[in-house]
């Protein structure tokens, strides 16, 4: 699976099994008390043969996180695009995600540690 957070991150896309993208999922989140991810019900979906199709949809994710004792929120908005194929053993399957930012607001600190700063480090 392919994973373009290069508009969002400033890394380029990453192709791994799914196990290694969830782990770089993880660590992104990880100094986060909480995450809150709603996203839209299908935007548009295209399709491009019985066993392909693109899918947007919407998304706000909220991180959570405590600076010197007081809460702190960064929300992002943006557009993920989904890349699927259907497959006869799992059904439809996503071989490619990407995430247009559009929107955020909060504490942009937020933005930092998804991108992988932590306090104390250069």
């Amino acid at each position: 699976m392919t994973s373009d957070y290069s508009r969002f991150m400033g890394v380029p896309p990453s192709t791994a099994p799914r196990a290694a993208l969830a782990r770089f999922g993880d660590k992104a989140l990880e100094c986060f008390t909480r995450v809150q991810h709603a996203t839209a019900n299908t935007v548009r979906t295209e399709f491009t043969s019985p066993t392909h199709a693109t899918v947007h949809a919407y998304a706000e994710v909220s991180h959570f996180f405590t600076m010197d004792g007081f809460p702190q929120e960064w929300t992002l908005v943006g557009r993920y695009t989904h890349e699927v194929v259907k497959t006869a053993a799992e059904g439809w399957r996503i071989q490619k995600v990407t995430l247009d930012p559009i929107h955020h607001r909060g504490n942009l600190l937020g933005l930092e540690f998804a991108r992988g700063k932590r306090l104390g480090t250069p």
